[in-house]
């Protein structure tokens, strides 16, 4: 089985020479696409290996994303040189296409939540809901102020709110 890491435009990118449990990293070319990945049996990453195995998957692909825009594979995912073959031919176009769009972009994350800390619990459930919609105000409220001053540098946001928390997603 193969153990890939990551996709990104066919040029001169420096790859690690050795991935996870220190085998070789090797490059298949498609499309104008490369993909790395090394040869890994599929028991070889399980019990106490797996966090050790995820920590240098993660080494491997921010080497190359150093260099360049990368898409990478969720790990652990594995898959036969076949696989791996028919998923580059199948989304080749997406992949070249996000790739030639975002190449200079970089996604981060802001988390927003307010700490009701001393706060006495609420007496009702209308209370409690006349709470959460302040509260909800309040990060709404902030999320503007944070897109307001960053709005120079971010091309689009994506917001995801829960009772508690709002996740802002920018791209820049």
């Amino acid at each position: 089985m193969l153990l890939p890491y990551c996709v990104f435009l066919t040029d001169l990118a420096e790859v690690p020479p050795t991935g996870v449990e220190d085998r070789l990293v090797h490059q298949l070319d498609l499309a104008g696409l490369s993909v790395i990945y090394s040869d890994l049996g599929t028991n070889e990453i399980a019990g106490d290996k797996f966090k050790a195995a995820a920590l240098r998957f993660h080494q491997v692909v921010h080497a190359v994303f150093e260099q360049r825009a990368v898409i990478p594979f969720r790990f652990p995912t594995l898959l036969s040189q076949e696989e791996l073959r028919d998923h580059l031919h199948k989304e080749s176009e997406h992949y070249l296409k996000f790739l030639r769009t975002h190449a200079d972009d970089v996604q981060t994350e802001v988390r927003l939540w307010r700490v009701e800390a001393g706060r006495p619990k609420p007496a009702g459930g209308t209370e409690y809901m006349m709470r959460l919609s302040e509260h909800l105000m309040l990060l709404q409220s902030a999320a503007s102020e944070v897109q307001r001053i960053s709005a120079h540098l971010v091309r689009e946001w994506k917001n995801d709110e829960s009772h508690d928390t709002l996740r802002m997603i920018a791209l820049v």
